[in-house]
């Protein structure tokens, strides 16, 4: 959704940011993650409410070398969207993360239990680099 511009607080068709670039920029690191945790804005002062986070579990995040580890992001049907070249490998403090994003660290909040109970434990950083341009078609249905 990231590569495609259809995730994120931007007005595309204004023009106002392209979140490709401002990822592209910024990338999915651990000190981007807690400027948005902590102010809910991005380092340039974008407003960027949640963080995007690529997690994975421990066995994986154990093969992955940083500066050398590139990792294939693909769509359902295994078409290469994206590579994340792997510029650190980290565990955070998801409690904490939990408490900043959501206010709370109940699991009965579905954000919570999800990034507490199903999210996986590691976190990869590293710059989004699309691969794929999407095309949309629009149906028109008939009455």
């Amino acid at each position: 959704m990231v590569v495609v511009g259809a995730h994120g607080p931007t007005n595309m068709r204004a023009g106002i940011v392209d979140e490709r670039r401002l990822l592209a920029t910024h990338g999915l690191h651990e000190p981007g993650r807690e400027g948005v945790c902590h102010r809910m804005h991005l380092r340039s002062g974008v407003l960027w409410p949640m963080p995007i986070t690529l997690d994975v579990n421990e066995e994986f995040a154990q093969t992955l070398k940083p500066g050398s580890s590139r990792i294939a992001l693909r769509d359902p049907e295994g078409a290469m969207l994206a590579i994340v070249p792997v510029e650190e490998v980290w565990q955070p403090d998801r409690e904490a993360e939990a408490e900043l994003v959501f206010g709370s660290t109940s699991t009965a909040h579905r954000g919570v239990d999800y990034l507490l109970n199903k999210a996986h434990s590691w976190y990869v950083g590293g710059r989004i680099e699309g691969r794929r341009c999407l095309r949309t078609t629009i149906f028109a249905l008939s009455g």
